[in-house]
């Protein structure tokens, strides 16, 4: 009887048995947090942390872990965001949590890992003025920071190293090139301008060529360089 080998899963797709948040999942959140062309980025990044593991779960409360690095991921792009446009960071609002079926439940089992967490004594119950919306979303912040690193770690290695996540990132607002736009640059830039003067709607810049980003060097760059090369330590929220 003659035995045949059983074909290897194709990289791209994940076994059949391997629960994950999927596109469907956040899209919600997804369309919330990157608008237009952001989103085309996004949903680049969150397909490679799919296939990074990242997304996975076989539970409801893995799910929720799952759904945290998620946030995670999305937090680590405002604060780039907040960078570019040198503004202010507030706290995930809680209709994100709320699209991604996190409940005060399930963030309550998952704080109850986090000793440290539960010993600080602005969450004792018996001792804390604030609100329930408020424990929540610092109990949902101090999951995202321990989430984050690895996120963080991830989408470095999908880009291939700090210089390529750079790149990414200061493209990730603005439209892919047409393949002829270096020699009908012209063009195509008179056609956005003339759309966004008469059509009166924004039409996003097209992206900038690698060396064009990392070998024109301003006092811009080197800041966000800096925070991205030091670990893209979260901005204060306010």
């Amino acid at each position: 009887m003659c035995e045949h080998a059983e074909q290897a899963p194709s990289p791209d797709v994940p076994p059949r048995n391997r629960t994950f948040l999927t596109h469907e999942d956040v899209k919600e959140v997804l369309e919330q947090v990157f608008p237009g062309a952001h989103e085309l980025w996004a949903n680049e990044v969150w397909a490679a942390l799919i296939k990074l593991d990242l997304a996975n779960y076989s539970n409801e409360l893995e799910r929720c872990e799952a759904a945290i690095r998620f946030i995670a991921f999305t937090e680590f792009y405002r604060d780039w965001q907040a960078l570019v446009d040198e503004g202010d960071r507030g706290f995930t609002d809680l209709s994100v949590p709320a699209a991604l079926g996190l409940t005060a439940f399930r963030l309550g089992q998952l704080i109850g890992r986090h000793p440290d967490f539960i010993d600080d004594p602005r969450f004792d119950p018996y001792t804390s003025l604030g609100t329930d919306d408020e424990l929540f979303r610092r109990a949902l912040y101090h999951l995202e920071m321990d989430a984050r690193p690895a996120v963080v770690s991830a989408i470095e290695e999908h880009f291939g190293g700090i210089s390529g996540l750079f790149v990414a990132l200061w493209n990730s607002d603005k439209q892919p090139r047409p393949a002829d736009y270096n020699w009908n640059w012209e063009k195509y830039d008179w056609q956005r301008g003339w759309d966004i003067q008469n059509l009166h709607t924004w039409v996003p810049a097209y992206q900038d060529s690698e060396d064009e980003i990392l070998m024109d060097v301003t006092a811009e760059k080197m800041h966000l360089w800096t925070w991205l090369d030091q670990g893209a330590e979260p901005l204060c929220r306010c």
